[in-house]
């Protein structure tokens, strides 16, 4: 006589749950995190103390140049920025976010009778009200030394307070942009402008009505991602002395307009233009 067979048992319930849980977490994974753009790793460690929420982005090498007019080097700067204000006479205006470089030694400010000295979360922290002096309106200051290096602040308390927790991935900051063409590996400069047709240049024209990334090469031409017209976003490339050459060149690239200036902008022009397309509202 065979013994009968003991039909399969049903799975237990909380061993079901279990396996449904798995099964949902496997099929809500994230996908992969895209990398950091190679020419951006150098400003990892600068992107930390930026915010998110701003309307405008930059990782910039900067030329220097001495009293002469030579250029002596290059400087580091990241920053971020929204609620751009136009200068109080000759100088640059107030924004507000934080802005991050390179220093090698103490900021001239630091030194400056109306600077008062006080701490911030236990870093020394400086405050300079705003000013006119000998290179023109300066608005309000607020700065710290970070590491020794680097120098890291702007015109809002508030700001700097959040931005010396140092909690900002540029990861994230890049996020609303990646579904952009790769960065070109010889950029050295690199703007993100979020649409704000609202707020105007100097030239008339919208600082960007849509999202829009602006790259510099080592040969200092320019290049803009975009899909709406400009509206003369790079009137200020236009070759007055040359009016009949074409100041830029549109073609296009995975569904996204790309605009390049013909002719390099000038060395001493460029940290000017940069900080004016990033949205700084600027008066000389």
């Amino acid at each position: 006589m065979h013994a009968m067979k003991e039909p399969p048992r049903a799975p237990l319930p909380h061993a079901r749950a279990l396996l449904c849980l798995l099964l949902a977490a496997c099929a809500s994974s994230p996908p992969p995190e895209a990398p950091v753009p190679p020419p951006l790793l150098a400003f990892s460690e600068a992107a930390a103390f930026l915010l998110p929420g701003h309307q405008s982005y930059a990782f910039l090498r900067m030329p220097n140049f001495d009293d002469a007019g030579n250029q002596v080097g290059f400087e580091m700067v990241a920053m971020c920025g929204s609620d751009f204000q136009s200068p109080r006479g000759i100088g640059v205006g107030a924004f507000r976010g934080v802005s991050v470089r390179e220093s090698s030694g103490p900021d001239r400010d630091e030194t400056d009778p109306a600077t008062e000295q006080l701490t911030m979360g236990g870093i020394q922290v400086w405050h300079k009200p705003e000013n006119t002096g000998t290179y023109g309106y300066a608005p309000e200051r607020w700065w710290a030394r970070v590491d020794g290096r680097l120098s890291v602040g702007n015109s809002h308390r508030e700001q700097l307070e959040l931005a010396l927790k140092r909690s900002t991935r540029i990861q994230d900051l890049l996020a609303p942009f990646a579904d952009m063409p790769p960065l070109p590996l010889d950029t050295e400069s690199v703007i993100y402008l979020h649409g704000r047709p609202q707020n105007m240049n100097v030239f008339g024209a919208p600082y960007a009505t849509e999202r829009i990334r602006l790259a510099v090469g080592a040969d200092r031409r320019m290049r803009v991602w975009h899909r709406l017209p400009l509206r003369g976003f790079l009137d200020f490339a236009w070759d007055y002395e040359d009016p009949d050459t074409p100041p830029f060149t549109t073609t296009e690239e995975n569904g996204w307009k790309v605009t390049r200036t013909n002719k390099p902008v000038e060395a001493m022009m460029l940290p000017f233009m940069l900080l004016h397309l990033f949205g700084l509202e600027i008066f000389i």
